[in-house]
């Protein structure tokens, strides 16, 4: 006995993401709040894993930094 099978259906193709480059004012908020002009710039896969206690003098750090 043979079963007919449905043609696999092809994936829905992603959008892609258009890479365009942009200027502005670095702003850091805090170590995971890091702004360029009005744009939110979100560093994936990273975390501030380190006490809260830690939080302000990493910031302030970032910021002397940047």
């Amino acid at each position: 006995m043979s079963f007919k099978r449905d043609a696999p259906s092809s994936p829905t193709p992603k959008p892609q993401a258009a890479i365009e480059p942009f200027d502005g004012k670095q702003f850091i908020q805090a170590v995971d709040d890091l702004r360029v002009g009005n744009r939110k710039i979100v560093l994936c896969g990273v975390a501030f894993t380190k006490p809260q206690s830690l939080r302000a003098i990493v910031t302030d750090a970032a910021r002397r930094l940047s």
